[in-house]
């Protein structure tokens, strides 16, 4: 897969949820004091988010698309390829606070526990759907994302549209600036460190 795949297929919906989470606070301050707020949005986002973990999970381990596997079968996979996937720390801009979505991969992480009680048995676990389950599953699929397009190219994330919500503070998220100008009537790309300007 190259960047353009990937921001075509990944990136492109990662940001289309991450924006409808946006809009959530419209309605529901981003404040970990409303943590277990709940609704049907909520509802919507935690399935919507965990399912594309699952299917980003499955490409990235090499699985067939038809199988199905549970988050331990990917947690071994995963771990084995990016080991430092548990230590992971990410940044959340609004909350001003920072997770690490896979802290406990090997165990159970609450967003998906939550997930799967949505899933299941939506009835007695609606109030499972929370704001601090979403931005949970929301983060973590960030990272996948990330640790994805950092396999692709190590310096990709700086060319494409970044998160409004997550940062890796262990990573350098700035990288080059990407500047334009016009040279001999063309617009072509300059870099700060680059001797053709």
């Amino acid at each position: 897969m190259n960047i353009k795949e990937f921001e075509k297929v990944y990136w492109g919906y990662y940001l289309h949820l991450e924006n409808r989470f946006l809009i959530t606070g419209d309605y529901v301050s981003f404040d970990e004091t409303n943590y277990g707020t709940f609704s049907n949005e909520y509802v919507a986002l935690l399935q919507t988010v965990c399912s594309e973990i699952d299917v980003i999970l499955k490409d990235m381990c090499g699985y067939p698309r038809a199988n199905n596997k549970t988050i331990k079968d990917y947690a071994v996979d995963i771990k084995s390829r990016f080991p430092s996937v548990e230590s992971e720390r990410i940044l959340i801009n609004y909350f001003n606070c920072e997770i690490k979505p896979f802290e406990n991969l090997s165990g159970t992480m609450v967003w998906w526990k939550n997930y799967n009680a949505v899933k299941h048995d939506r009835i007695n676990n609606f109030d499972a759907a929370n704001l601090q389950s979403v931005v949970g599953s929301l983060a973590a699929l960030f990272l996948l994302n990330r640790l994805y397009l950092k396999s692709i190219d190590t310096n990709a994330y700086h060319f494409i549209i970044q998160s409004r919500l997550f940062k890796n503070p262990d990573w350098d998220d700035k990288g080059l600036q990407m500047g334009f100008k016009v040279k001999d009537g063309h617009l072509v790309s300059i870099f700060p460190d680059d001797d053709n300007n």
